[in-house]
């Protein structure tokens, strides 16, 4: 456990307990007969966004839900706060843990190179083109597959456009690489 009492995100400071009288923080507890892996398949439920969360589940089973500001606690304390937590549920409020240092996150999301990746070009020529796609077009792409997919996201629909129309002009048993590029920030 962290033994410094230095300014944290939670309550007073770091330590074995949350000392915050958790005022104006709603959170509920629930017990569904559902099994997890029912929720699991349906992860669009009903629940209201900005609720703090603890529902069991019959034949054992639980899921916390957060949603907190990043102006009361960053993505490194609440990973902390939920492994100190997880820990202390399942092995005693004595056991000893490091906190995990989120900046050098490398160990979670390791270098990855694109340029580095073989897509099996080698010397061929390789077209590159940028579409742009206006969102009333997009809306309509939605509209027009939406009773066979439930509520797909701009980027699917347009990913699948466009993967379609590469299946459509290459040659019959001719692989297709389709890359996706992406900030995650």
């Amino acid at each position: 456990m962290i033994e410094s009492k230095s300014e944290g995100p939670y309550g007073d400071g770091f330590n074995r307990y949350i000392e915050c009288n958790a005022a104006d923080v709603i959170v509920i507890e629930a017990k569904l007969k559902w099994t997890m892996s029912k929720l699991l398949k349906n992860p669009r439920a009903t629940l209201d966004d900005n609720l703090q969360c603890i529902t069991c589940f019959d034949y054992g089973g639980f899921s916390l839900s957060l949603c907190l500001s990043h102006k009361v606690a960053y993505l490194a304390t609440t990973v902390n706060f939920l492994q100190y937590w997880v820990t202390n549920s399942k092995s005693g409020i004595d056991h000893q843990l490091t906190p995990l240092n989120l900046f050098k996150v490398e160990f979670l999301f390791p270098m990855y190179y694109l340029m580095l990746v073989d897509v099996g070009l080698g010397d061929k020529k390789c077209v590159t083109r940028r579409f742009v796609f206006e969102a009333s077009k997009i809306s309509v792409l939605k509209n027009s597959i939406a009773c066979e997919v439930k509520s797909p996201s701009r980027v699917e629909v347009v990913m699948a456009l466009l993967y379609k129309c590469a299946i459509s002009v290459s040659t019959k048993g001719s692989p297709i690489i389709l890359l996706q590029t992406m900030n995650l920030r």
